[in-house]
């Protein structure tokens, strides 16, 4: 005798609405098609009046154990369908980053994409067991959904030496999403660096459609390859970073073609007068031990070729 709608009616709108709670219908009524009617809209119990307080207590807390297992199982459920999810998600952006696109792929064939390559500063991630690598994996990830707006697509995975890789897929313009995407970056591993028990660096490559992802990947490996260029930096874009490498640059075609012929010649005092010249003009640019240490080795290289 409930007012505007009767108790059958409100099991009918509950269920219809696929609520999670159990209905036990407590009625005057004992006919069985009443009660049957009940039980087709998922009532769990029906019990008669006068009510015994035991009935009850004891049919609510049966209902409640057993909404609490189906939550429990739905839970485990999503768990296993999630992790699913991120394996196949992480063998793609694995093929991806070699070169291995199908038309099959999920991704957008008009949309634009950006390689992120985050990589653990120091090896840290070596020391890791695989539940610590993947709880750390799935914090960094989360910190990234958390700031990265959700009209940018990221699909994520690892490469085979330990770095995070991050696709990135937009649909806006270049000159909309380029600057954004670093901003983006830099607030991520900002927040990674002050907050969590490790530092991080991220590469960024340029903007490519999804049949050159490989390219970007290259780029954003390149760019944390060459970050001793600028060591405080956490975030580096493959265009800075190329433009420094070559800015930096001691050795050029001509400088190898000269000491090599004064090699050949055995004319040590020209080739030391070019070496000298070499390192001088290092001297003046102020360029940084390790890539100092790059145009030795490639000196040394030079030698072994002569």
């Amino acid at each position: 005798n409930m007012p505007r709608i009767d108790g059958i009616e409100f099991s009918k709108k509950v269920f219809e609405a696929k609520r999670e709670v159990g209905i036990v219908i407590l009625s005057g009524h004992s006919e069985f098609q009443y009660a049957q009617k009940a039980m087709k809209y998922g009532v769990k119990s029906y019990l008669l009046k006068p009510l015994d307080e035991e009935e009850l207590s004891f049919t609510v807390q049966e209902i409640g154990k057993k909404l609490q297992e189906q939550k429990q199982y739905r839970k485990k459920i999503g768990e296993l369908e999630q992790k699913q999810k991120s394996l196949m998600e992480g063998n793609t952006v694995n093929e991806l980053i070699h070169g291995r696109w199908g038309k099959e792929s999920f991704l957008g064939k008009d949309a634009s994409f950006f390689v992120l390559a985050l990589e653990f500063v120091g090896g840290v991630w070596k020391q890791w067991t695989k539940e610590e690598a993947d709880l750390w994996f799935y914090a960094v990830k989360n910190i990234a959904r958390e700031i990265i707006p959700e009209r940018v697509s990221m699909y994520f995975g690892w490469d085979e030496y330990g770095r995070i890789i991050c696709i990135l897929e937009s649909k806006e313009a270049f000159r909309q999403i380029e600057e954004r995407i670093r901003l983006w970056t830099v607030k991520w591993m900002n927040f990674i660096c002050q907050y969590f028990p490790f530092q991080m660096s991220a590469g960024i490559g340029t903007m490519v459609k999804a049949c050159k992802i490989q390219e970007s990947y290259q780029q954003a490996v390149f760019s944390l390859r060459n970050k001793f260029i600028n060591e405080a930096e956490h975030v580096l874009d493959y265009g800075k970073v190329k433009t420094s490498v070559t800015s930096n640059t001691l050795i050029n075609s001509e400088n190898r073609s000269k000491i090599l012929i004064y090699l050949r010649q055995g004319d040590s005092q020209k080739e030391e007068e070019e070496l000298g010249k070499i390192f001088q003009n290092g001297r003046l640019r102020n360029i940084s031990y390790d890539m100092l240490q790059c145009h030795c080795t490639e000196l040394i290289f030079l030698c072994l070729e002569y």
